[in-house]
């Protein structure tokens, strides 16, 4: 259920079964092809400049994410992270404290090896339940990034969840722009 990786392979697997390809060698092919185009992708037009900034000012950069993209092999990305987390690897999908944990222990070991408190880490969002209370429910700071696209769409899906789900704490901050980011960063560095 956590696992896109696994998911794509076993869909591909009964594929190629039901039409009687040799199944050992076509999803390792057939995966590969789809993993490499995966890897493609087109990022927000000022995240590699934030990202970029945040690591000249000495901050440990990951990524989590519930998908399948590897973010050490993606364009420009794999330059300036220091380390990368899916749920695959955690077993467990956001907002589960899992892949959250799991990113603490990788900061620790590509950081100086000591131990990474959570109230250390900032993570950046565009999901408040995947993202902003999945990170606070272990102790990160908290950005929702909102957008001025999504904002719409948003505040209708937060009608819809103020009497499905229980209250929770607002995120941290809140920005329409990646770059903004340094700025929040910035103030909370200084308080």
């Amino acid at each position: 259920a956590h696992s896109f990786t696994a998911s794509n392979r076993e869909a591909i697997r009964l594929q190629v079964t039901a039409v009687g390809y040799d199944e050992a060698t076509a999803v390792d092919d057939i995966y590969g092809a789809f993993a490499v185009a995966r890897n493609d992708v087109m990022l927000y037009d000022d995240a590699l400049e934030m990202l970029s900034s945040l690591k000249q000012k000495g901050l440990l950069i990951g990524t989590i994410t519930n998908g399948n993209a590897d973010a050490t092999k993606i364009r420009g990305l794999c330059d300036v992270i220091s380390f990368a987390v899916d749920a695959h690897q955690a077993g467990a999908a956001k907002p589960k404290p899992a892949v959250f944990h799991l990113a603490l222990a990788r900061a620790a070991e590509v950081g100086d090896g000591s131990v990474i408190e959570p109230d250390e880490c900032v993570h950046v969002g565009d999901d408040l339940i995947s993202d902003v209370l999945g990170a606070q429910g272990v102790g990160f700071r908290t950005i929702h990034f909102l957008p001025e696209s999504r904002r719409a769409k948003a505040l209708l899906e937060a009608e819809r969840e103020v009497s499905n789900r229980p209250a929770r704490e607002p995120p941290d901050a809140t920005v329409a722009t990646l770059s903004a980011i340094v700025d929040v960063l910035a103030v909370w560095d200084a308080e």
